[in-house]
């Protein structure tokens, strides 16, 4: 996509689709019509699922690779879940909203995204 003369571009991350679209919302409300959500995330490679017959074996390795009985405990480890990790990462930034603007509305639009959660470039 080209710029025109004039036209600002604003990247905003979001954790959820829910914030995101909230932003949508948002900035479609206050009369920003050039706003895009996309999904950024990566493939999850088919061997990784296949023949998985434990929640605990996409942490932890297959059973056999581990002292029997410790399974549930694995699973039952924060990572697995997805809502958090045990080792503190970053959180996953899957959603992109991008708004196109002109110099008055960029201060707004980046105010109404960084209320919805979002973290701006530059």
């Amino acid at each position: 996509m080209q710029l025109a003369p004039g036209e600002k571009s604003i990247l905003a991350y979001f954790t959820t689709d829910n914030y995101a679209l909230q932003a949508v919302e948002s900035l479609k409300s206050q009369g920003y019509i050039h706003v895009r959500l996309d999904a950024i995330t990566k493939p999850v490679p088919r061997s990784r699922t296949v023949g998985v017959a434990y929640l605990s074996d996409l942490k932890g390795g297959s059973t056999s690779d581990r002292i029997k009985g410790h399974g549930p405990l694995i699973a039952a480890d924060p990572a697995v879940s997805g809502l958090s990790s045990a080792d503190n990462t970053p959180a996953v930034y899957s959603y992109l909203v991008t708004v196109v603007t002109d110099d008055h509305g960029l201060s707004g639009a980046r105010k109404s995204l960084r209320a919805c959660g979002a973290v701006l470039n530059g």
